[in-house]
């Protein structure tokens, strides 16, 4: 496994968004807030993604496991296919 710079902790992260999903979904369906309350979650879960990504990118970064060009790279990557 590549990275550890953060311990891999950092995988703790997926799970919270996962959690935050489901839990979005949840409430969706019981109908518990406006739409604007769903929005703001909406944009909380698509922010936490994308701190996820570069939460591992940097893990791969300051461990050594990529270098300056290829941290840009696959971090331009990661963010096409989110």
């Amino acid at each position: 496994m590549s990275g550890g710079f953060y311990d891999y902790k950092n995988y703790l992260m997926n799970e919270w968004i996962e959690s935050t999903e489901d839990e979005f979904l949840k409430i969706v369906e019981e109908d518990r807030y406006n739409d604007e309350v769903y929005l703001e979650i909406q944009k909380g879960i698509e922010l936490m993604k994308k701190a996820s990504i570069y939460m591992h990118r940097m893990d791969w970064l300051f461990s050594g496991d990529d270098g300056g060009d290829a941290f840009q790279h696959r971090l331009e990557e990661d963010f096409k296919s989110l």
